[in-house]
């Protein structure tokens, strides 16, 4: 698990790196990024844009904020008290992060190619919603799967997991409120940070 979690945790940073001297000036990436969001609004059916605005409104602060709350209560009463709060711990330390890390790099919004009423705050890059997925759902998928049994309970696990993080990430570049690299380092960024929470639990004497 050790060896994985070094893994996650070097790349995601790695690709975060990358990405966020990808965006600066003359950078390679707002060029990608730019054609990306004209083929999506060029392909994406408008009449499936309130579900992808159902996905996204599951990654509000707000709404991640009480899915972590319940999932700390949850874990609490299932596997103790000292994971429940290392889960706290970590998806509040990520909202940190990410709250910090929009005022460093600044990035302008693009300008949704819709009519759909979309209510936004903060810089761009990167994307919130993106990273607080991959923390709430990621970091609990992480506690819960040793204790789930092999086959379809931990089948399931995943499916929804990496549902909800992949359908609320990409719901942020479709509906034209960040720009795919905002999405992408929030997911590398996200997971870096559950890689690094569980090197932490890992380490000899903490592991409850």
């Amino acid at each position: 698990m050790n060896r994985i979690a070094w893994a996650v945790a070097l790349l995601g940073l790695a690709l975060f790196a990358a990405l966020a001297w990808g965006i600066q000036p003359g950078g390679p990436v707002p060029a990608l990024d730019a054609c990306i969001a004209q083929a999506i609004a060029a392909h994406i059916n408008p009449a499936t844009l309130p579900a992808w605005a159902t996905f996204t409104h599951l990654g509000d602060t707000a709404t991640q904020w009480a899915l972590a709350t319940v999932a700390t209560l949850w874990l609490g009463k299932r596997l103790g008290w000292r994971p429940a709060l290392g889960y706290a711990l970590l998806c509040a330390t990520g909202g940190l992060w990410i709250q910090g890390l929009k005022q460093v790099f600044d990035r302008v919004r693009p300008q949704p190619w819709h009519d759909l009423p979309m209510v936004t705050s903060g810089a761009s890059f990167p994307s919130g919603h993106s990273m607080g997925s991959m923390v709430v759902f990621g970091g609990l998928l992480v506690l819960v799967w040793p204790h789930l049994r092999p086959g379809w309970p931990r089948a399931l696990a995943l499916v929804l997991a990496v549902g909800a993080i992949g359908g609320i990430g990409a719901s942020r570049a479709v509906l034209g409120v960040h720009w795919p690299s905002d999405v992408l380092a929030g997911w590398a960024l996200g997971a870096g940070w559950v890689a690094a929470g569980v090197l932490v639990r890992e380490r000899p004497g903490t592991r409850s």
